[in-house]
């Protein structure tokens, strides 16, 4: 007799227009927390939009503690909304970071970013 394979469990993220399906690994279900859900779908709308954000999730309205169990408070397929914090990471943290993974990929990038910012350095100093 064949066995059956555990149904997959996925929630659903509503961040602003998208949706993000994402998949809990059977072997983490029950030590999944809030917490790491709206780590994945924060990541997966770094991926899409370039922005960071700090997500809290709701569901029918209240605020889930990132603290909870996922699978106590949530079912697999729910959707579940989140409450994006527009005041994400700061400008000049986001540039930086990701100036860093870039130039972390290419060292030729790496020199000439060094003489830009020399250029900018210098030319921000006032002489007088």
């Amino acid at each position: 007799m064949p066995t059956s394979l555990p149904s997959p469990i996925r929630m659903r993220v509503r961040v602003q227009e998208d949706v993000f399906l994402i998949p809990v690994p059977q072997s983490e279900a029950n030590s999944c927390s809030v917490s790491w859900l709206c780590e994945q779908a924060a990541q997966r709308y770094y991926q899409k939009c370039g922005l960071l954000p700090r997500l809290s999730l709701q569901k029918e309205g209240a605020l889930l503690s990132p603290q909870d169990q996922l699978l106590a408070v949530l079912h697999t397929n729910e959707e579940c909304l989140e409450e994006l914090d527009l005041s994400m990471n700061p400008l000049g943290d986001s540039v930086s970071e990701s100036l860093s993974c870039l130039l972390s990929c290419c060292p030729v990038l790496a020199k000439r970013s060094l003489q830009v910012s020399l250029l900018i350095s210098f030319s921000s100093i006032d002489c007088c």
